[in-house]
């Protein structure tokens, strides 16, 4: 089993290619492997969750992080593959789209990422919720001490922790060849990932 942690800004393009490529990744390694998406901030984060409402005006980028990851970890309570789903196509309309972030915005890509819109935004504010957030900070400090974007790969056979904060295809390819499937080769691995980066 490899356990792959993804550190992520979720409004910059550079992270949101990198979801992509590890998804492509994770297709083509020869062990079962998770990917865990963890939206980070900066270290002052904490006290602007507990501070946050849902439909306020966002005066500036740690408020949206902050409420783009309350969102992300109110849709993981209907499944890690919803959830991705729904965090990947946010930012589509946010990074890609240029959407503003809103609350309508949010509600449309809940409901084409078919979650059950009610309980969505019931739980994109709860205590619960904003706690959950709070502790992946903690945790992404502990991985990420400089509270960098970056990837941390699990590779459990091999007892062995790998950080990687240059997130490139060919870094990427680097990092995961030795336990590729035989019938992908990191040639044909990197030319997959550059056509995810379009």
């Amino acid at each position: 089993m490899i356990d792959i942690y993804q550190f992520l800004n979720p409004l910059a393009e550079p992270c949101f290619r990198t979801e992509k490529y590890l998804l492509a990744v994770t297709e083509s390694l020869a062990q079962k492997a998770t990917v865990r998406f963890i939206p980070i901030m900066a270290t002052d984060a904490t006290q602007e969750l507990k501070s946050l409402t849902p439909d306020v005006s966002l005066p500036d980028t740690l408020s949206a992080v902050c409420h783009v990851a309350l969102d992300f970890k109110a849709a993981q309570l209907e499944g890690n593959k919803k959830a991705r789903s729904f965090l990947m196509a946010l930012q589509q309309a946010i990074v890609t789209n240029h959407q503003p972030y809103s609350r309508d915005l949010v509600v449309s890509v809940a409901k084409a990422a078919q979650l059950n819109v009610a309980d969505f935004i019931s739980n994109r504010e709860t205590k619960e919720t904003i706690r959950a957030v709070i502790e992946e900070q903690h945790l992404a400090q502990q991985l990420m001490p400089k509270i960098q974007t970056g990837i941390t790969i699990d590779f459990s056979t091999a007892s062995q922790t790998t950080v990687l904060t240059d997130c490139s295809a060919g870094h990427l390819v680097a990092a995961f060849t030795p336990h590729l499937t035989q019938r992908v080769t990191p040639d044909i691995l990197l030319q997959n990932l550059n056509a995810y980066a379009h």
